[in-house]
């Protein structure tokens, strides 16, 4: 998790594949987790990163960050310049 004055985020990360149903389903429980933040930030930004994550475009379309192994292979592979991850 990172909270920052302009926001926050929320991250879950699994070392496995993760289908559909167990996505949706870790997303909403991060939704009812961060009620019991203190001092967590608006906006909230949710995420799940995961060996392999099946829907991606689905997520996307939700505006929830998602990262499978390759997405962070290739992050690390290119430094980060500016709001990247904006």
């Amino acid at each position: 998790m990172a909270i920052g004055p302009s926001g926050s985020l929320v991250l879950e990360i699994k070392n496995r594949t993760i289908n559909r149903k167990d996505g949706t389903r870790i997303i909403e429980e991060l939704h009812k987790k961060t009620d019991r933040i203190q001092g967590i930030t608006h906006p909230i930004r949710f995420g799940l990163a995961a060996r392999s994550l099946e829907g991606k475009e689905e997520y996307h379309k939700n505006r929830i960050r998602v990262y499978d192994l390759k997405d962070i292979l290739d992050l690390a592979a290119y430094p980060l310049e500016g709001n990247d991850l904006e």
